[in-house]
């Protein structure tokens, strides 16, 4: 499931909300795309979460305080 960066970035966004800034931002150091096959990698390791969204879904699941930030950010959402 290759994505861009902002749409990784986007959807922990969606699962945890925006993270808090913190003092000023520095500036990105490479701006080329990082995407590549992972099809050896699969002929020699079964993966958990074969795809970023599941991969972030099972840490948000995993991690009490992720799993509390997002149950933050949906009571604030829904009180919206």
């Amino acid at each position: 499931d290759p994505a861009p960066r902002s749409a990784v970035s986007a959807f922990a966004d969606e699962l945890i909300g925006p993270a808090k800034a913190k003092g000023a931002a520095k500036p990105s150091r490479g701006t080329g795309s990082k995407r590549c096959r992972n099809e050896k990698l699969r002929e020699v390791y079964e993966l958990l979460a074969p795809t970023y969204r599941e991969g972030l879904l099972r840490i948000k699941d995993a991690d009490p305080a992720i799993a509390a930030a997002a149950r933050r950010q949906e009571r604030i959402a829904a009180a919206q």
